[in-house]
């Protein structure tokens, strides 16, 4: 009895109870040890949106014009004396706002005692989601080396048009003749009615401008901003700029502009790109709209013509149409991506869309940022949507249908992620005050495919779901190193993996039911794993597979929720069709907050489908736990487990002495 007294009081102060305690509530606070492939995944991140009065005080456009067949960088940046500023809502008060949808508004205008126009106040507002409004003010000061000029009409090579300005005129610059070949640069279009006209088969080299408060900036029906031309500057609550060719093709090499406040009561609230070629935009479009009695087509901008490349910026652009509405941001019936456009020729690259709308009163809402009907992407270089970001866009209709929150389209269409990031976060269609229905893709069309595609480490998130006409095509395809992030359902479709890793980790177990899989070769699969309720991450399509000559689903990754009650935990992943063509890399151990576990994928011989099980030893003990917490501070009961081994020893080999 003594030696069992001794025993214990030399235990109790050995380990310091009542002073350190190693319960199961204290371990499972400490951090897992997290594998590279769940690394990554930007649960829950807030949209990030660019700075409007940093973005339009400060742009900065590359582009190449002006001189010799081969592009040169300009060295010479348009001059732009906009000051925007952001103002609350109480100074916007001071301008005249109609209703949601009309941005711009009353502009102010001063002249001196000669007449001269000496400054131009207005303002416009932007819509970031969430309800939450932003004011913008911009005030224009006319660069004191400006002289005012009335219309001209310029006959060919009478020269380059630079450092003048135009307020108030019917008509400015008009191009009737020959193959002027002109400069117009450094001239600012202010509160007029069609800043340059370019009639049929004119030739002009650029155009570097401020266009504020016009009617229509610049009319083309069958001319060219030619070869190395050029169209740079500020572009703030005019109609849009129209390239018509009804008789044949207009042509521009590069639009670099700010696009702020534009407007159209139909087609296009910036641009409206007819039968025209535009080797490249790269702008941004902020807050431009088209309002119609009728259907309204393309916020920003409208394209039937062909565009080489578009790679640009799209916020709080809205199409809103009593009866119908297509593509907040953009609608294409043209192509974008075109052989004709050299270098970077490709479809749309590196853009951001935000918050962009489509809404209609009484019928369709189709494309919150994108509606497509045309082509987008070259075939022959496999090019389309490449690492572009979508959030917070939607498409809206009052009593009717609303489809595509992000992108609605009839064509195939390519979406990819090349050594980049593409991103939908937050879109969402509805009709009326009902539920929003976190919806990215309408594809329309049973024939129809939509291909994501993931190259050279790149990484694809899709937190909404992808939705279309039943039996639609989507395949998830890449070269083996990049990552689609599958966070959301796909509903409707045939589904194909080819050559990719798909990750659905985002702690919430789901089943991704799909008309079918087809497993074209092999795939990693990266799944959420609940011990507790014996569930994880998993396809279901009722056995409808189809699969290429020895193609593998390799699970490759697993994220454990929580620990089992039990031993050993059986858990169904695939189904009978599918099961044989499942196998892991997770096979000696996999972690939870607590216990380490043996993980093993078997087929079971009375239903034939596959199982993971995991498990546990039956003792427990350190051998069973995750490392991880056993590190600092834990890692502290090491020491006092070595200090209480040569207690025990010392006391045993001293028994007789105690």
């Amino acid at each position: 009895m003594k030696k069992r007294l001794i025993f214990a009081s030399i235990i109790a102060l050995t380990l310091g109870f009542g002073e350190t305690s190693f319960a199961a509530d204290n371990i499972s606070t400490f951090p897992l040890r997290e594998s590279a492939e769940l690394k990554g995944v930007p649960t829950g991140f807030a949209v990030e949106v660019p700075d409007v009065v940093e973005l339009l005080n400060n742009p900065e456009f590359k582009f190449n014009i002006w001189e010799g067949s081969d592009y040169i960088t300009d060295p010479d940046p348009v001059n732009s004396p906009i000051e925007w500023k952001e103002i609350d809502a109480t100074e916007a008060q001071n301008y005249t706002w109609t209703d949601n949808y009309q941005q711009a508004s009353q502009t102010i205008h001063h002249e001196d005692e000669n007449g001269n126009l000496t400054s131009s106040e207005g303002a416009i507002k932007v819509e970031m989601g969430n309800s939450e409004i932003k004011y913008y003010s911009y005030n224009y000061t006319r660069p004191q080396n400006y002289e005012k000029m009335p219309n001209i009409t310029i006959s060919p090579s009478t020269g380059d048009v630079e450092n003048v300005y135009f307020y108030g005129n019917s008509g400015n610059v008009v191009i009737i003749s020959g193959q002027a070949n002109s400069v117009i640069k450094n001239v600012d279009f202010i509160k007029s009615g069609t800043g340059i006209n370019l009639y049929q088969w004119k030739i002009i080299k650029g155009v570097k401008s401020n266009f504020i408060d016009n009617g229509i900036p610049i009319s083309m029906q069958t001319s060219y901003i030619n070869g190395y031309g050029v169209i740079q500057g500020n572009n703030v609550n005019n109609a849009n700029l129209k390239f018509m060719g009804a008789w044949g093709s207009s042509q521009v090499n590069f639009i670099s502009s700010n696009f702020v406040g534009n407007h159209d009561n139909s087609e296009g609230g910036a641009i409206n790109n007819g039968n025209s070629n535009n080797r490249e935009i790269i702008s941004n479009f902020i807050s431009n709209y088209v309002i119609s009695s009728g259907a309204a087509h393309g916020g920003a901008l409208f394209n039937v013509g062909t565009i080489g490349n578009l790679e640009s910026l799209f916020i709080s652009n809205v199409a809103f149409g009593d009866t119908e509405s297509y593509g907040g941001g953009l609608f294409n019936l043209g192509t974008i991506g075109s052989t004709w456009s050299a270098g970077k020729a490709f479809g749309i690259t590196e853009s951001n869309f935000y918050f962009n709308r489509a809404i209609s009163e009484n019928g369709i809402a189709q494309g919150g940022a994108i509606y497509n009907k045309g082509t987008i992407g070259r075939t022959e270089i496999n090019g389309g949507v490449l690492n572009s970001n979508f959030y917070g866009n939607y498409a809206k209709s009052e009593s009717g249908t609303a489809q595509g929150g992000a992108i609605y389209t009839t064509k195939d269409l390519n979406v990819i992620a090349d050594n980049g990031t593409s991103t939908f976060k937050d879109n969402y269609v509805q009709v009326g005050n009902e539920e929003k229905d976190y919806q990215a893709i309408w594809v329309d069309g049973a024939d129809t495919k939509l291909s994501l595609q993931q190259f050279n480490n790149g990484k694809m998130y899709m937190y909404d779901n992808i939705n279309g006409t039943d039996g639609y095509t989507v395949n998830i395809q890449g070269d083996g190193t990049g990552t689609y992030y599958m966070l959301n359902d796909i509903k409707n479709a045939n589904v194909g993996f080819d050559n990719t890793t798909i990750n659905t980790v985002n702690n919430d177990i789901h089943t991704y039911e799909f008309n079918s899989l087809a497993l074209n070769s092999n795939t990693k699969f990266v799944a959420d794993v609940d011990l507790v309720n014996e569930q994880m991450d998993h396809i279901e399509t009722g056995n409808n597979y189809t699969i290429t000559d020895g193609a593998k689903l390799t699970v490759s990754g697993m994220n454990l929720l929580n620990d089992a009650e039990k031993e050993n935990t059986k858990i169904f992943f695939a189904e009978e069709d599918l099961a044989n063509n499942v196998d892991t890399t997770v096979k000696t151990v996999s972690y939870s907050p607590i216990y380490k576990y043996d993980v093993k994928y078997m087929i079971d011989e009375d239903d034939n489908k596959g199982y993971f099980m995991f498990a546990r030893g039956a003792n427990g003990g350190g051998g069973n736990f995750n490392p991880a917490v056993l590190a600092s501070p834990i890692a502290a009961q090491a020491g006092v487990q070595a200090t209480l081994n040569n207690t025990f020893n010392y006391a045993f080999n001293n028994a007789d002495m105690f």
